[in-house]
């Protein structure tokens, strides 16, 4: 059995004990403050550490992000928050994607997949010429399903030619 399919029987399992949850996504409110700053605490946390310029971005999005021309949608299901997505302007027209997570509990749904192609979907009516998504290094694997994703997003998007991925490295 590959790796891949111990996987997936994994996932099944989980989504056969726990009907996937119903998931609504929209933009970023003042008091949705709190709740971004504790997913992406905990997501960054548990995976690498949290660093000084973290905690100032995640502890004014408004002004860290919003502010500055950038966006932020979050999800949210029947218990409240359970993830987020962010745009960083990197220059006009230029998009980051970043500080996506999901609430470790509600893992394995595919609402990371539906929060990245939400995100997405704004940034195509937000006529952006260029998206950025640069996934963490150590965690590039782990990303490979979410990249092929991604693209069939884009593809589907016309948003091809504008998005680019691959590891930090790349853009360092």
């Amino acid at each position: 059995m590959t790796q891949s399919s111990v996987i997936q029987e994994a996932l099944t399992k989980k989504a056969a004990v726990r009907p996937k949850p119903a998931i609504d996504i929209r933009a970023f409110w003042p008091e949705d403050a709190k709740a971004f700053r504790v997913l992406n605490e905990d997501w960054i946390a548990k995976y690498f550490g949290l660093e000084e310029k973290d905690r100032i971005t995640l502890g004014d999005p408004e002004g860290q992000i919003l502010q500055k021309g950038g966006h932020i949608f979050m999800a949210f299901s029947g218990d409240g928050p359970v993830g987020c997505c962010a745009l960083l302007l990197v220059r006009p027209g230029v998009y980051e994607v970043a500080k996506m997570t999901v609430a470790e509990e509600y893992r394995g749904y595919g609402i990371g997949r539906r929060v990245l192609a939400y995100t997405i979907e704004q940034a195509r009516l937000l006529a952006l010429s260029l998206c950025i998504w640069r996934p963490i290094r150590n965690l590039w694997m782990r990303f490979i399903s979410m990249r092929l994703w991604v693209f069939v997003i884009c593809h589907l998007s016309g948003l091809c030619h504008r998005l680019m991925l691959g590891p930090m490295s790349l853009w360092s």
